[in-house]
């Protein structure tokens, strides 16, 4: 588990029922921790039970293979994985004897194990504080339901509202509409006003080119 969750676990653990919830305790918090403590005591199932056990049985003695089937279905479902592997471990380090060591022995390390203690003792007061909060929490008393005046009136506000609007964009097309068609009529005025330019200016060019014909000191000068 992370940090978070750590914290969390700590927190709900001081507190007491009867006590005031910290306020750090929140709903969301708790919302986000229970699924992850969840599945630190997921039971370890049938695979890893065989897994564990053939560490355990490895080092010491087997006991019959009708012990090791209650072996199996003792713990399968009722241990998380990281327990069982840390009750086997002590179980190697301090069975002395030459005969198979108890069931009752590694269910005893289990069920003694501070940090399992610690998960079980969380998780339920976690549950029991995501209750208390919600219990504790005062509820809003649902709206009283609209009277049939106030509906008529809603009803015609809505009208107002969407006739406003449709005479809202009538106005903003016609808008449109006039602001396209003074910006085409000021698009012609200015190519007739280049046109007319253009046209004086031949003009003005053909009438110099005649005068220069006809200047006699021109011709002259030609000759």
């Amino acid at each position: 588990m992370s940090a978070a969750e750590d914290s969390l676990l700590r927190e709900v653990s001081r507190w007491r029922f009867q006590d005031q919830i910290p306020e750090t305790v929140t709903p969301e918090r708790i919302d986000a921790a229970l699924p992850k403590v969840e599945a630190r005591l997921d039971p370890a199932g049938r695979q890893a039970i065989a897994i564990v056990l053939d560490r355990l049985f490895a080092v010491v003695a087997m006991p019959s293979e009708e012990a090791l089937a209650v072996w199996n279905e003792r713990l399968a479902d009722r241990y998380p994985p990281w327990l069982l592997m840390r009750a086997v471990d002590h179980l190697i380090d301090t069975h002395r004897y030459p005969s198979p060591p108890q069931l009752a022995e590694l269910v005893k390390r289990c069920e003694d194990d501070f940090d399992y203690q610690r998960l079980i003792v969380g998780y339920h007061r976690m549950q029991l504080a995501r209750s208390e909060i919600e219990r504790r929490t005062p509820r809003l008393a649902p709206p009283p339901a609209p009277t049939e005046a106030e509906k008529a009136e809603t009803l015609a506000a809505v009208a107002d509202l969407k006739r406003s609007i449709a005479e809202r964009s009538v106005r903003n097309a016609a808008a449109a509409t006039e602001r396209r068609q003074k910006r085409y009529a000021a698009v012609i005025e200015s190519r007739r006003e280049v046109m007319a330019d253009l046209a004086r200016r031949a003009a003005e060019n053909r009438a110099a080119g005649a005068k220069d014909r006809t200047d006699p000191a021109r011709v002259e000068t030609d000759a």
